[in-house]
């Protein structure tokens, strides 16, 4: 496993997933409040509330797109980052869909920090699943030594 470079591409991927809520979230907004006549206290609530509606799917979505990234490059032989970003995505978004009230549910509090720890859990335990899979397909495999030495085959 070469971890190193299952860090180095976790890291640059979760940049890019932290910049796309920024990016979308931000030009909507300058778009919405170019075209559309907003009262001034209106758009200073807005402003005041833009910071927490860009952290929170940015960090979500730099938290998923870093573990598919270092499920995707951190095997020698791993599945794909779109496959990993999709197996992590859908299970963190069933996390996400779980706990939340149902309408024939009791309306139950739920701590908060619940609402944080059972999505990135499952994102984690997907992340395993995906570098347990790559490691036993990877053994599976004979892999060649005369191309992995060096070694020219025809001399």
């Amino acid at each position: 496993m070469e971890i190193e470079r299952g860090i180095q591409k976790s890291i640059k991927y979760a940049i890019v997933g932290f910049l796309i809520p920024v990016f979308s979230v931000g030009g909507y907004w300058i778009v919405y409040s170019m075209f559309y006549d907003i009262h001034p206290i209106d758009r200073e609530n807005d402003l005041a509330r833009l910071p927490l509606l860009i952290l929170v799917p940015s960090t979500g979505l730099a938290v998923i797109f870093g573990l598919s990234g270092y499920a995707s490059f951190a095997p020698k032989r791993g599945i794909s980052f779109i496959r990993s970003l999709i197996i992590i995505a859908g299970l963190t978004a069933i996390a996400v869909y779980s706990i939340q009230p149902r309408v024939h549910r009791k309306n139950v509090e739920q701590d908060s920090s619940m609402e944080i720890a059972i999505p990135i859990a499952a994102a984690l335990i997907a992340t395993v699943a995906i570098l347990i899979y790559s490691h036993v397909r990877s053994n599976c495999r004979p892999e060649s030594n005369a191309l992995d030495s060096g070694d020219e085959v025809g001399s």
